[in-house]
């Protein structure tokens, strides 16, 4: 039996109380409420079940860098995976690899960045960025390091942040921070803070419940994996718009989509935790075109590397979690990365120097 314990939220600072998704064989995600409480520990879903939900085996096709990101021409000695991990005890810290080591060994490992730690990424500049949660909403700040995270964090962002989830930069430097809930606001949003600045100047909600994996593509469309609502699903804005739509992607029964990235054909890039899959949804996004299932037990975050290699956080394996590499065009993982992963996997991101 696989026991799926995804990422806490804080459930103290929400007006409402949190959803509980069960994720059960060859049903579609069960919500209950539970009650508020104080304790950072309120659980969002619990992945329960034999045999998972048939998906789609997984095909050959290529895997490319995210349209949102410059691809680099950096060796690959100069790319660094950057691994989120969350100890028993909910601190956050993040390990560092060489990204295209064959055996990777921890460069260095970076602790004490803030209790629950919730998302990982990085810019075209190499930059960190770690959200932390908290205790609760107003607690949440996302912190941001220059690669290798040496030295204290460049910049810190707090108005505007609670609870994040998921985030990404865009080529012009726009920060967009996927928010599970601010304080008198239960459904959360996608903040967005201009480049340089500390303070966002959107903040878009329409169509928005508990949103985590956030991507942009290259006409800044913005696209969010959400755990909560009427089901999991993937909510696009136009980058004019604040009205977002959910897209009517396909075979998502018993679904919980949580890590989204984009590729450079524009397809979207679900990590879909509960049916232990990474899915691939091309435009217009309905149907599925491929999924990978080998090595992808508890997926919880995705991220590429400039090479085209899809780097996938599982989130744990029984106790600890591991991260799975699949080369460009594979259906089955190259490596496996558990060396130096005390404690739950909870984002990967790759980052040169």
């Amino acid at each position: 039996m696989i026991r799926s314990v995804p990422r806490a939220i804080a459930g103290a600072a929400l007006s409402v109380t949190v959803a509980l998704a069960g994720c059960a064989q060859g049903s579609s995600p069960q919500q209950t409420l539970l009650p508020q409480t104080s304790s950072a520990a309120s659980k969002l879903n619990i992945c329960v079940g034999g045999a998972s939900p048939p998906v789609k085996p997984a095909a050959a096709a290529p895997n490319r860098a995210p349209v949102s990101l410059t691809v680099k021409k950096a060796k690959h000695s100069r790319e660094i995976l950057y691994v989120l991990v969350e100890d028993p005890l909910g601190n956050g810290s993040v390990v560092l690899y060489n990204a295209y080591a064959k055996n990777p060994k921890v460069i260095r490992t970076v602790n004490d960045l803030g209790t629950n730690p919730s998302s990982l990424w990085t810019d075209e500049s190499g930059n960190v960025y770690v959200g932390i949660s908290g205790q609760n909403a107003y607690d949440s700040f996302v912190s941001v390091y220059a690669p290798k995270m040496k030295g204290k964090p460049l910049r810190t962002y707090t108005d505007g942040i609670g609870l994040p989830f998921g985030g990404t930069v865009d080529a012009k430097g726009r920060v967009y921070v996927s928010d599970g809930g601010l304080p008198g606001q239960t459904e959360g949003d996608i903040a967005i803070f201009p480049p340089g600045k500390l303070k966002p100047s959107q903040l878009k909600n329409n169509n928005v419940y508990v949103p985590h994996g956030v991507a942009v593509d290259d006409k800044r469309d913005i696209f969010v994996a959400q755990i909560w609502g009427s089901a999991t699903s993937v909510v696009e804005f136009p980058h004019d718009s604040n009205e977002g739509t959910i897209l009517p992607l396909n075979d998502l029964e018993g679904a919980f989509l949580q890590g989204l990235v984009l590729d450079s054909n524009r397809d979207i890039v679900v990590a879909d935790e509960c049916n232990q899959a990474v899915r691939f949804y091309p435009p217009p996004y309905k149907d599925e075109s491929m999924a990978l299932t080998s090595g992808t037990i508890t997926p919880d975050s995705v991220a590429y590397g400039p090479d085209g290699s899809l780097f996938v956080g599982n989130q744990f394996i029984v106790n600890d979690g591991n991260v799975v590499v699949f080369a460009p065009g594979a259906s089955t993982p190259a490596r496996t990365i558990t060396t130096g992963i005390h404690g739950q996997v909870l984002g990967v991101a790759v980052g040169g120097y």
